[in-house]
């Protein structure tokens, strides 16, 4: 408890919100994950403004596609374990 986690091999919820989202017909899920929120107050609001970054930047290149990339179709911008 308290040590960093690859959020590939041991994050569960995201996996299981990745599937589940693909079986509703959302193709592209984001993830934002915050840790290190047990270490006190200023760690956490630390991991959340990193966090609060991360999802933003996502949503800067959802809001901003590519060209030739529809930015409506079966899109879900972030899940975030706030």
């Amino acid at each position: 408890m308290g040590s960093d986690y690859s959020e590939v091999e041991d994050d569960h919820q995201v996996a299981y919100l990745r599937t589940w989202a693909k079986m509703v017909g959302i193709a592209e899920v984001h993830a934002v994950l915050i840790e290190g929120t047990l270490f006190g107050p200023k760690a956490e609001q630390e991991a959340r403004d990193i966090a609060r970054g991360r999802a933003e930047a996502i949503a800067s290149i959802l809001m901003n596609p590519k060209p030739g990339r529809n930015p409506t179709k079966n899109r879900a911008l972030s899940t975030c374990n706030c």
